[in-house]
C-alpha cells in the first residue's frame, strides 16, 4: 500500500512540474506567435 501511495503521488509530482513547465513555456513563446499559441492554450 505505501509504495503505491508514493508512486501515485510521485506522478502527481511529475505531471505538476510538467504542467507548470508548459505553461512557463507558452507564456514565453507567447508574444513571439500569440495567434499560435493562444488556441492551443485554450484547448
Amino acid at each position: 500500500m505505501f509504495s503505491q501511495e508514493g508512486f501515485s503521488s510521485r506522478i502527481f509530482a511529475a505531471v505538476a512540474s510538467l504542467a507548470v513547465s508548459a505553461f512557463v513555456f507558452a507564456v514565453a513563446i507567447m508574444p513571439a506567435n500569440q495567434g499560435a499559441v493562444l488556441p492551443i492554450a485554450m484547448a
